[in-house]
C-alpha cells in the first residue's frame, strides 16, 4: 500500500545514493581490483596509494585508487606507501614481517628490503636506486638513513630527523633539529658535502610531499593548535592551504601538478578529499571510516 512516510525515505534514500561517495571493502582478501561504479569526481590522473585502516585485524592495509575507477587493495597489514616512480613499484612499511617491502608492478608477492621493527616512511630516489627512511636509535632519536634500493650496501645515517621525503630533483627533505636546536623542516642534496638547510621553525611540521616540479613542498603543521595543510617554498615563503576546524593533513600532489589529496575528519568520518593548487574547491573522493590510529604518522602516495 501507499505510505506517504516510507515514500518520504525512499526519496531521501535515493538522494543520499546520488552525492555517497564510494567505500573501500575492508578486508579485500587479495589485489583483485574492484571497479568503482563512479570514478571519484575530479580524480583523472595517476595512482593515488593510501592506508585504511582495518578494524578486523586492527592493522591498516594499503590501497591504491587508479584514474580509471580500479580500486585495489595492495598490501595487507602495511601502512606509509611511496611509490617509485622510475618503475611503478609501491614501497611500504610492513606491519606483518617487521621492515620495508617493496611490491614490483604486475606481481603478486613482494620482496623485503629491509627487515626490522622501527622503520619508518620509506622514500625513492629519483631514479629508484635509493632509499632513505627513518629509524630511532637506542636513545630513541629518530635518524635519517639512506640505503641502496638492492641491498647492495649498509644503510648510512644522512640526518637527525624523521618523515623523508625524496623530491624529483634529489633533494631530501625531513622533519628534524639541527645541532643548535632550531627544528623544522630541513632540505638538503644527500650528494653534496654542503649543510642542510633549515626552512619552517616546528618540529610538527610534518607529512612532507613534493611537488612534480621539485620547487614546492606541501606539509600538514598544528602550529596553530589544529591541523591543518600548507605550502613551502624551498626559496622562501609559506601558504595555508585549508582552514578548518578539523583535521587536514597527509598532503599528496598529483603527478601532473593539478591539485592535492589529503585526508581530513571535516564531515565526522575520516575520508580521501582532493582540492585545487591553491587550496580551492576541496571536496570528499572516498570514505575512510570512522578511525585512523596515529594518522599523523601515515602517508599518502600518487603518482603518474
Amino acid at each position: 500500500m501507499s505510505d506517504p512516510e516510507i515514500e518520504q525515505k525512499r526519496d531521501e534514500a535515493a538522494q543520499i545514493c546520488l552525492s555517497a561517495t564510494p567505500t573501500p571493502i575492508a578486508p579485500l582478501t587479495s589485489t583483485v581490483p574492484v571497479t568503482l561504479t563512479e570514478p571519484p569526481p575530479g580524480f583523472n590522473t595517476g595512482r593515488l596509494a593510501y592506508p585504511a585502516y582495518n578494524t578486523q585485524t586492527s592493522l591498516y592495509d594499503v590501497y591504491a585508487l587508479f584514474a580509471d575507477g580500479r580500486l585495489v587493495r595492495m598490501a595487507g597489514g602495511a601502512d606509509q606507501p611511496s611509490w617509485v616512480w622510475s618503475s611503478g613499484a609501491l614501497g611500504y612499511r610492513n606491519l606483518l614481517s617487521p621492515g620495508i617491502s617493496l611490491l614490483a608492478s604486475g606481481e603478486a608477492t613482494p620482496r623485503q628490503l629491509a627487515a626490522g621493527s622501527g622503520m619508518n616512511w620509506p622514500t625513492f630516489s629519483p631514479d629508484g636506486g635509493r632509499m632513505a627512511y627513518a629509524t630511532q636509535d637506542a636513545g630513541g632519536a629518530w635518524q635519517i638513513l639512506i640505503a641502496p634500493t638492492d641491498g647492495s650496501a649498509e644503510p648510512q645515517v644522512h640526518a637527525a630527523g624523521k618523515g623523508p621525503a625524496w623530491g624529483p630533483t634529489g633533494l631530501l627533505a625531513w622533519t628534524g633539529c639541527g645541532a643548535d636546536g632550531a627544528c623544522g623542516i630541513f632540505v638538503d642534496n644527500p650528494d653534496d658535502d654542503q649543510p642542510p638547510t633549515r626552512l619552517t621553525a616546528s618540529i610538527n611540521d610534518i607529512g612532507l610531499h613534493w611537488a612534480p616540479n621539485g620547487g614546492l613542498l606541501a606539509y600538514m603543521s598544528n602550529v596553530t593548535g589544529n591541523w591543518d595543510i600548507y605550502l613551502l617554498s624551498i626559496t622562501g615563503g609559506v601558504v595555508v592551504l585549508t582552514d578548518d576546524p578539523a583535521s587536514d593533513g597527509l598532503p599528496a600532489w598529483a603527478p601532473d601538478g593539478s591539485g592535492l589529496a589529503f585526508v581530513s575528519n571535516r564531515d565526522g568520518t575520516w575520508g580521501l578529499y582532493l582540492m585545487g593548487p591553491n587550496g580551492e574547491d576541496p571536496h570528499k573522493i572516498l570514505t575512510l571510516g570512522p578511525s585512523l590510529p596515529d594518522w599523523t604518522a601515515q602517508r599518502l602516495s600518487w603518482a603518474p
